[in-house]
């Protein structure tokens, strides 16, 4: 392609430099909708790491995950999640991925409901219980 074959990609002159000076800035919309896409498609692209063998860490659940110092227990229509250590972050989602409200006391998590199967996100790291009932 020749400088001059095509006007509307080139300057006049035919140099780039005055086509880059004719192009339009990006604006703060732009930059923030690629970013959104962007963010999309790595979600998307996500892949679980191997969480390996699943394990026993109570009479009513086992784990499978990152997280080994987490224990939960069934308490009538609740279930109590219980840290060794504090978390500083704490998500819960169901097995739809629904996220699950909980009430903390100290180091013991009521969630709202009895749950079978839910994964614990906490301090960028999870773990998958499931009921063994």
């Amino acid at each position: 392609m020749t400088p001059n074959s095509d006007a509307s990609t080139w300057a006049k002159d035919g140099s780039v430099r005055a086509f880059l000076r004719r192009a339009q800035p990006v604006t703060r919309a732009r930059a923030v909708v690629c970013l959104a896409a962007s963010l999309f498609l790595a979600a998307c692209a996500y892949v679980p790491l191997d969480e390996g063998a699943a394990r026993r860490v109570s009479l009513d659940y086992t784990a499978s995950g990152q997280i080994v110092d987490a224990r939960a227990y069934v308490y009538g229509k609740h279930t109590i999640l219980v840290f060794d250590v504090a978390p500083s972050l704490l998500l819960i989602f169901d097995e739809s991925g629904a996220q699950v409200p909980f009430e903390k006391m100290g180091l013991h998590h009521r969630l709202a409901r009895r749950l079978d199967k839910f994964t614990v996100w906490t301090n960028g790291q999870s773990v998958t219980f499931s009921a063994t009932h």
